[in-house]
């Protein structure tokens, strides 16, 4: 949790970090705060840390509820600072454009048919939480506010690339035309016979 310390007054420790480092550690706590629908919600949650702790953290918990607009910041801060490094976590393999993936090579129903397939493209479409007045370009064909979320994935069942947040009613096809556009996003473009796979909606 070195990138907790590295935020002021989370030094290891202290109450602010041993409150951050719980949120990381245990997924459901994550997820709970991380996709409240109301702010009793949230507060509900930290009380809910607070007492699953074997320590004694009474005057934590009221520091929390005090303090919650600076939590806030700092939380978003470290969860910015985390999203930073997903582009040194979600890539390829240096070599994904050389090899055989061993899934294909090994299984006798793919091999060779589909020796030079590297991974696969899709879209997905995940609950988004917006402001009222620009919920209409969210609402798709899910009938509720969604990101559209287009994610590449390998053999290994490893994300390769992933970009969230465009709106529910963009098309995968745009959005994929649009990561194909901006070099920035360092789309694992496939070389010589090499391909993804693609579901027939998509019509990349």
């Amino acid at each position: 949790m070195n990138i907790v310390i590295a935020f002021p007054g989370f030094d290891e420790g202290s109450k602010k970090y041993s409150q951050a480092l719980r949120l990381f550690i245990k997924k459901q706590y994550r997820e709970a705060f991380m996709f409240p629908t109301t702010d009793e919600a949230k507060m509900e949650f930290l009380k809910m840390d607070s007492d699953d702790s074997s320590d004694s953290y009474d005057d934590d918990e009221e520091y929390w509820v005090d303090e919650d607009i600076d939590f806030k910041r700092h939380f978003y801060r470290v969860l910015a600072a985390v999203l930073k490094m997903s582009a040194d976590i979600i890539k390829p393999a240096a070599n994904y454009n050389d090899d055989v993936p061993a899934y294909i090579f090994n299984n006798a129903r793919y091999y060779p048919m589909f020796k030079d397939c590297i991974g696969a493209i899709d879209g997905t479409h995940v609950r988004a939480s917006v402001p009222l007045n620009e919920q209409a370009k969210y609402i798709g064909r899910k009938g509720y506010a969604t990101q559209n979320i287009m994610a590449v994935c390998d053999f290994n069942m490893c994300f390769t690339f992933v970009w969230a947040g465009w709106e529910g009613t963009a098309h995968d096809t745009r959005i994929f035309n649009e990561a194909l556009r901006r070099p920035e996003l360092h789309f694992p473009h496939p070389t010589g016979d090499k391909y993804y796979v693609v579901d027939a909606g998509g019509r990349y």
